[in-house]
């Protein structure tokens, strides 16, 4: 799922993620860190699962 906000605001993906429970994938610049606490809003606590990108090739 793509959605497009302009910048990249926690608040944003707590919008776009209210209801929503599971994993999501995220970078880790720690905007997302509050979607996975117990005081979360809209949802059991989030899974994040974080880049999985090899850089070491």
């Amino acid at each position: 799922m793509f959605h497009y906000r302009p910048g990249c605001k926690g608040e944003f993906a707590a919008e776009i993620l209210d209801g929503v429970n599971g994993t999501i994938q995220v970078d880790a610049t720690g905007v997302y860190s509050h979607l996975a606490t117990p005081e979360r809003v809209g949802g059991d606590p989030l899974q994040c699962a974080f880049c999985w990108a090899d850089r070491a090739n």
